[in-house]
Order: C-alpha cells, then structure tokens, then sequence
C-alpha cells in the first residue's frame, strides 16, 4: 500500500506537469465563471422587471399545479404515454397536490443552490469529463509513445502498482477538477442569490409518496450520484488507453465511446431492447432520484431515462459488472503482454 502511495504522488506530480492538465483547470474557472456572469445578467433583468411590473410568483406557481391537477385525466388517458409516463405523471400530479397542501414554492433555483438544480450543472460535468479522460489517456498513452513506460517496468515495482498509481491519481484530477466546479458554483450562488431562500427545501417522491428534502442535502446527494458516470469515463478510457498504446488513436476511441456511441445508444435503447444491458442508459442516477418531480419529456431522444424493468440496484450492478470487466482487461493486459 506504502508503493502505490508513493507511487500515486509521483504520478500526481508529473500529470500537473503537463500542458493539458493545467488548460483543464483553467477552463473550468473560465467556464465557471462565465455561467456567473450570464445568470447574474439573467437575475438582474428579473429584478428589474419585477421591480418595475411587480410579480404574482406566489400566485403563479399555485395556478400551474393546479392547472396540472385538474389535467391528470386528460394526460393519462393520452397514448401517447407508455407505462413508466403515466406512473411518472401520477407522482408529478401527487407532488403537486403535496406542494399546495404545504405551501412548498420552488424556490430552489433562486438561491445559492441555483447551480447543481440547473441543467448547467449536467454540462459542465460533461466537460469535467472530457478534461479528465483526455488528461487520463495523455497520461497512461504517452508513456507508451516516448517509451517511458519501460523504465517503471524495469523498477523494483511490481506492474500492478504502477497501473494503480496511474488510475488513482487520473481519479484524483477528476476529484480536484470537481471540486473546484463546486466551489464556483456554490460562490456563484451566494454572488447570484445571497444567502436568501438557504433553507429552502426540494420535493421528492419516495416509497411512502411525497417527501421534503433540504436543498443543500439535495444538491449533495445530485453531485455524488454523478461520480458514478465520472469513474464509469475514467474506467473506460483507462482501458482503451491500456489497448491502444497510441495517445492519438486512444483519445479519439475514447471521445467516440463517451461522447458519440453513448447517446446513439440511448437513442437506440428505445428501440431495440437488448441495447438496454450496455451501461450508457445506466450512469445518470439522478433520474431515479428526480423520478415524478417533473412531467415526461417530449422529447427524449438521447435522454436517459428509467427503463422498465430496470431498478436501481439493477443498473448499479449492471455499472459495477462493466467497471469489473474494464478493469479486468486493462490489468490483464499491462501486466502481461510485453509492452515495449
């Protein structure tokens, strides 16, 4: 365990070196700081519009849950709804029913939570992602290329640990790149909002129906299911890079995988049900945590979506399988095929 740690700190060393790993920081400010300014413009137009027309928010959102109550029958004898929309539909209507008998507002995205309750928050994990599988296949594929590799090969370190000292520090670059989204998105809450409304809570609907959840608690709980689809990427690329030994080929396999495939196959899982037992309509956890909080989307093409059938512990077992094969073949591999 003293060799992989050690090991893990040279390799976190070294990867900080790298050109790629430092733009991957600085964009993630950039970025972030960007989403600051374009939802503080937002907010400020808001205010001033209200300030000068006043504003019937108390109002409003009552009158659109129960316009959405009174048109429960309409939407669940629609067929265009399969089964899953209308247990969907039924939750959203009970919430709703919830939300007026509590005089629950949703209040959550004008306040400093605004951040991870926005769609903004699943971009820019998409571009965490990318950072961190072009910062991982830079670091296991160019030790190929230049050679490199062979001097750890030759060191008193059996291959295994070198390999895992790789992995852990890719996966400590993800947990740094992060963070530091984490930090901004929370310090452009309080920028935003203020400290206003940091007590609000969400709705969500759990085995016993509707039930409250402070925000806070919610925008942990959202952050921390994504890490499932950030180790599931650094999994998947780290093979490939193991394979493919060419910085080259693996960064464009790797993109191809994550960013193309895996959307053709969510499109395709909706068809063709065995596409289903791949992982990529398994990684997003939050649908089954936001599940009845929100009407059926329209269109949802390359969204994923709870799939009949599919539970959560299914999906989280059919995730670890894939994770155990990844890892598997990347380990199998290194450690005995000669890689000069």
């Amino acid at each position: 365990m003293k060799d992989v740690l050690y090991l893990s700190k040279l390799e976190f060393s070294k990867m900080f070196k790298t050109k790629i790993a430092k733009v991957g920081i600085i964009l993630a400010f950039i970025i972030m700081i960007g989403l600051t300014i374009s939802e503080y413009s937002d907010m400020k137009r808001v205010r001033e519009y209200e300030s000068a027309n006043g504003t019937s928010e108390s109002w409003d959102w009552r009158e659109r849950e129960e316009y959405l109550i009174s048109q429960k029958e309409s939407m669940l004898s629609d067929p265009y709804y399969n089964e899953s929309d209308r247990k969907q539909i039924e939750r959203r209507v009970e919430i709703a029913e919830y939300r007026l008998e509590h005089n629950i507002t949703k209040d959550y995205e004008k306040n400093m939570w605004w951040f991870f309750a926005d769609n903004s928050f699943n971009w820019v994990f998409r571009f965490i992602i990318l950072i961190v599988v072009l910062v991982g296949v830079f670091n296991v594929s160019s030790e190929y290329n230049n050679k490199t590799i062979n001097m750890w090969l030759v060191s008193p370190y059996k291959r295994w640990k070198v390999l895992t000292s790789k992995y852990l520090a890719i996966i400590g670059y993800g947990a740094i790149i992060l963070g530091i989204v984490l930090f901004m998105g929370l310090l452009s809450g309080i920028i935003i909002h203020g400290f206003d409304r940091v007590s609000s809570e969400a709705i969500l609907y759990g085995v016993n129906g509707p039930y409250t959840i402070s925000t806070a608690l919610y925008s942990i709980v959202i952050v921390l299911l994504k890490l499932v689809e950030l180790i599931f990427s650094i999994s998947l690329a780290f093979m490939i890079s193991v394979l493919l030994k060419s910085v080259s080929f693996a960064t464009i396999t790797s993109i191809v995988t994550i960013f193309v495939i895996s959307p053709v196959v969510l499109y395709g899982g909706k068809m063709m049900d065995y596409l289903n037992y791949l992982p990529f309509n398994h990684l997003d956890f939050r649908k089954f945590l936001d599940f009845g909080t929100i009407l059926p989307n329209v269109n949802n093409d390359f969204d994923s979506i709870i799939i009949q059938g599919f539970t959560p512990t299914i999906a989280s077992l059919i995730i670890m399988l894939y994770i155990s094969m990844f890892m598997s073949i990347t380990y199998g591999v290194f450690c005995k095929r000669d890689v000069i």
